[in-house]
């Protein structure tokens, strides 16, 4: 792919009496090692919520600091024209010392002479649905709003489209992005007639199986010169896959990859057609 979106990509420290780290495990860094040879690099990572917790080790009990990111990897042969990240103004405080921060990364890229922007993030979760609704809002408004060429977003949205007022899963915020004139690729690919597209989630030790049974994570289009047309009406052609849930991808120690699914996305914007 051209174009890869993470979420939630997190570095864990163990911190000493005076908080400084005496154990890393960066999640991130432990991918680009994993990718060296391969024609990729990181397009920027944006730093979201960071919390220290007591955890009681075999040892005793250690401070550790959590660090939840996102980030997005682009192939080296795409012409990136722009980058830009930033947290969300909304935000979640839990109490005086904790807010939960969500933030976006934009990249901008040339693609046979249309311009490109593809966003990526991570809503807050469905039972704090107001201040998800305005994250929405902001990427909506402030990071997308009149964008030439096409808009790619990618995420976990947090939202559920095969959910109902009611439901646990749903809020409002899928259907923003569908009033705003996106296609969500899931429901234009060949294949959405007989795959609903479920993507969340298994075990959050990953031990699974997953038993999916949320569509929460998304690739939305849109194209500058037909936004306003009818929902779903858009040339071209989308291939979509669910990756991450198959069998043949548990670890030889036992673990599914993520509690989420992953989605590849293959696409032929109408604006990019001609």
């Amino acid at each position: 792919p051209h174009v890869v979106g993470i979420q939630e990509i997190p570095q864990y420290a163990v911190l000493d009496g005076s908080y400084s780290p005496i154990e890393v495990q960066d999640h991130l860094g432990i991918l680009m090692e994993e990718l060296q040879g391969l024609p990729y690099e990181l397009a920027t990572v944006q730093t979201n919520t960071v919390v220290m917790l007591p955890v009681l080790f075999q040892t005793g009990v250690r401070l550790v600091q959590y660090v939840d990111r996102i980030a997005v990897l682009v192939r080296t042969d795409l012409d990136v024209t722009g980058v830009a990240s930033a947290n969300y103004e909304a935000a979640k405080v839990i109490n005086p010392m904790i807010s939960i921060l969500r933030g976006w990364i934009r990249v901008s890229a040339d693609v046979g002479g249309v311009p490109y922007h593809f966003v990526n993030t991570h809503l807050e979760i469905q039972a704090f649905a107001d201040t998800q609704g305005d994250q929405a809002d902001e990427l909506l408004n402030d990071v997308m709003n009149d964008l030439d060429g096409v808009t790619i977003l990618l995420g976990d949205l947090n939202s559920d489209a095969e959910g109902g007022p009611g439901d646990p899963s749903w809020t409002p915020t899928y259907g923003k992005f569908m009033d705003e004139g996106f296609t969500d690729g899931w429901l234009v690919a060949a294949h959405s007639r007989n795959d609903i597209g479920l993507t969340c989630c298994t075990e959050k030790d990953l031990l699974g199986p997953p038993e999916p049974n949320q569509r929460i994570d998304f690739v939305l289009f849109r194209s500058s010169e037909n936004a306003e047309a009818p929902k779903g009406q858009r040339r071209g052609w989308v291939n979509m896959d669910v990756i991450g849930f198959r069998p043949s991808d548990v670890t030889d120690g036992g673990l599914w990859p993520s509690d989420h699914a992953g989605l590849s996305a293959a696409m032929k914007t109408p604006i990019a057609a001609r």
